[in-house]
């Protein structure tokens, strides 16, 4: 996977699947951007993905502020720090396709 994701903000479009005949009225979501031009995000998704599909940019940009911190908070252990930090980058090489 090369470039980068469409940044958000991402929303429900509708739930009728129009676009898509043989899901029409299937009660699936589709999420989209608010720009022209832009294909959905993903035409075909069930309601309990929705929150988390939507929330995705925001949840990498706050991934991407918490790895580039440089100490360790007060009241978390240098080894939970470590963790939770390796945790994050992981899931930024996940959501950026290095992994």
């Amino acid at each position: 996977m090369s470039g980068q994701h469409t940044p958000g903000p991402w929303y429900v479009a509708s739930d009728a699947a129009e676009d898509c005949p043989a899901h029409a009225n299937s009660g699936l979501a589709r999420i989209e951007t608010s720009r022209l031009g832009d294909w959905p995000i993903a035409r075909l998704c069930e309601w309990n993905n929705v929150p988390l599909l939507i929330a995705a940019p925001e949840l990498l940009a706050a991934l991407k502020l918490l790895a580039d911190y440089d100490h360790c908070p007060d009241g978390v252990s240098e080894e939970e720090y470590k963790s939770a930090l390796a945790h994050a980058c992981a899931a930024i090489d996940k959501a950026e396709g290095r992994t």
